[in-house]
């Protein structure tokens, strides 16, 4: 395993921290080298997976609610308050991994987070690991896993067009150090920049 960047920035007492989602092997990968303690935000579904399940309870993952919309609002309050005391947080904010190659679209969560706390994102782009262990598999394969931590990326406000501008900052970053292409069929950064607010939609 490989590991390219400046670490220093993951031991920032306020950041959140933004992977892409590759394989069941990201959560292990990360959890040995990550430099701080680290809550993982996960989906709440995931709990109860046998593999998954146990792993992230083990290592104080924060489950968050995705298909009820109260709840989603309840459990966003308190990651909210995790973050303002200093807890940091890591999203993958594809939401979920597929078995084929690919940049998923990210949803608005974890930057909603960084903008209303006003802490910078510090983006992971992770490669090889799913070719390592790919979806539908549980047997990993040789491979080379690289960990590239890349510079962190401030918010410029607190509104939806604010949070949405994060978004695609980041993502591009990750996008440009995954090896792996545009599984979206995002506009670019710079067209969207262009764009009025409205015509950037929320798939959280």
């Amino acid at each position: 395993m490989d590991v390219e960047g400046n670490l220093d920035a993951l031991r920032e007492p306020h950041a959140v921290i933004v992977s892409n989602y590759t394989s069941y092997l990201d959560v292990v990968v990360l959890t040995t080298f990550l430099p701080a303690p680290v809550a993982f935000v996960s989906k709440r579904e995931l709990a109860r997976r046998p593999f998954a399940g146990p792993l992230l309870r083990a290592i104080g993952a924060r489950f968050v609610e995705r298909g009820v919309y109260a709840g989603s609002l309840a459990d966003e309050a308190r990651l909210l308050e995790f973050a303002k005391a200093g807890e940091r947080l890591l999203f993958f904010p594809e939401g979920t991994f597929v078995r084929e190659a690919g940049l998923g679209e990210f949803h608005l969560g974890a930057f909603r987070c960084a903008c209303m706390t006003g802490q910078r994102i510090v983006p992971i782009a992770l490669r090889g690991a799913r070719a390592a262990l790919r979806d539908g598999e549980w047997v990993p394969r040789h491979g080379s896993i690289t960990i590239a931590v890349l510079p962190p990326v401030a918010p410029d406000g607190i509104d939806f067009a604010a949070t949405a501008r994060l978004r695609e900052r980041v993502r591009a970053s990750i996008l440009a150090r995954c090896g792996e292409p545009d599984a979206a069929g995002h506009l670019s950064s710079s067209v969207r920049s262009r764009l009025p607010a409205s015509a950037i939609t929320d798939e959280t």
